[in-house]
């Protein structure tokens, strides 16, 4: 479970807004992040494109437009984030009522999944320009909070989105082999072809590769029983409680150092 954050006034709200067109979208990011709002550091990665999972979501949004014969131009991109910080805050918003006066919680995996998916909609890039639009698809309702706070608590934390990115990829893997739900198991392929594909999880792959092979052994073979339910909630809990006791070895930890010192320059999706 996350951190309640600070409680938000309309005023302050509205400050964060007077921010946004005046190109400060990392300040008020920035702003919000200090006061506990975890999906504000999450989409600061994004802005900024810093962070592990601010790169993977930039590439597999720009792979899901190529694929779609139009290219993104770094003026559109800056469209989108524009966008989706205003929705971000209307969507913060809707907790103002008569009677509640103060924002108190950070947006819930629903939440962040429907505005998600009508921006990029808007864009004409479809839902699946969102990384987690076909992982959300495939997980129950309860999974699916489960393990957007664990993408809350993660944000930021180099080794902890990266262990996640792993997970997810694991996670993955177990969908697009159900053999009881074939248009998932196609739809999971084509998601994993297009993460493969990215050249920050190539980086990432390149370095951590030896441990893949035990994370996967680690995380999977215990779970074996549970793994025949689907993406439910037992399931999902029980897949992020073994990554929380994953121990990093010495031989680990030099290569999730090594990797985030190749990540720390801004993406450039000119290239």
């Amino acid at each position: 479970m996350t951190n309640s954050p600070d409680f938000l006034s309309h005023s302050d709200l509205a400050h964060l807004r007077q921010l946004l067109p005046q190109n400060q979208l990392a300040q008020a990011y920035d702003e919000l992040s200090l006061r506990g709002y975890r999906y504000a550091t999450l989409a600061n990665g994004v802005v900024k494109g810093n962070s592990f999972s601010g790169r993977i979501a930039l590439e597999f949004l720009k792979k899901t437009a190529e694929a779609q014969a139009r290219p993104l131009s770094e003026a559109e991109l800056a469209a989108i984030r524009l966008v989706m910080a205003n929705v971000y805050l209307d969507t913060l918003g809707l907790q103002l009522t008569s009677s509640m006066a103060q924002v108190t919680r950070d947006i819930k995996a629903d939440e962040a999944w429907k505005f998600h998916t009508a921006v990029f909609q808007h864009q004409g890039l479809g839902p699946d320009a969102w990384t987690l639009n076909q992982p959300f698809t495939l997980m129950e309702a309860e999974a699916r909070q489960i393990y957007w706070e664990s993408v809350l608590n993660s944000a930021g934390i180099f080794e902890k989105e990266v262990l996640l990115g792993l997970v997810t990829d694991l996670i993955m893997k177990q969908a697009a082999v159900d053999p009881f739900d074939p248009i998932g198991v196609g739809d999971a392929w084509k998601w994993l072809h297009r993460l493969h594909t990215l050249e920050t999880y190539q980086i990432a792959l390149q370095i951590t590769s030896s441990q893949l092979d035990l994370l996967a052994t680690f995380i999977i073979t215990p779970l074996a029983d549970e793994l025949h339910n689907g993406l439910d909630a037992l399931t999902i809990r029980a897949i992020l409680e073994h990554r929380d006791q994953i121990l990093l070895d010495k031989s680990f930890k030099k290569q999730l150092l090594l990797l985030e010192r190749r990540l720390t320059q801004p993406i450039n999706l000119d290239r």
